[in-house]
């Protein structure tokens, strides 16, 4: 896995699986174990429409991110994931996890996951250098 620093306010993070897929994931700012994971391939019309749609990554950089019912811009999905629940079980928003009915983890808890555990290592090892 790559994790890759995307952006810094809030900061994002883009985590590659060995291109199997993409997961840009940021941490909510004061909530310990809870993320927001940004769909690339899922879309919600903000118009009046209100149409969900999906378009793989290469498509969506071709012809973009319009609605295919109204022409107007549509915003990537964003899920939320809690990662500390009970059992070490991450609880995801997303469509995968909710029609699984979290009996497997879905990319978007295995993102945050491996991201919780990068976070929580850098404030330990912040914690052992200082006085």
């Amino acid at each position: 896995m790559r994790l890759t620093l995307i952006g810094s306010e809030p900061p994002l993070f883009r985590l590659e699986n060995n291109r199997l897929w993409t997961v840009q994931i940021e941490p909510i700012p004061g909530e310990r174990g809870r993320f927001r994971a940004i769909s690339e391939t899922r879309f919600q019309c903000a118009a009046p429409c209100n149409h969900a749609f999906s378009r793989t990554a290469e498509k969506a950089k071709d012809i973009g991110t319009i609605c295919p019912l109204c022409g107007e811009p549509a915003d990537p999905v964003q899920y939320l994931v809690n990662v500390l629940e009970p059992n070490g079980n991450p609880r995801c928003s997303c469509e995968s996890y909710t029609t699984n009915r979290g009996q497997k983890t879905c990319k978007h808890g295995i993102a945050a996951l491996y991201l919780f555990g990068k976070l929580e290592a850098a404030k330990v090892a912040e914690r052992q250098d200082g006085p």
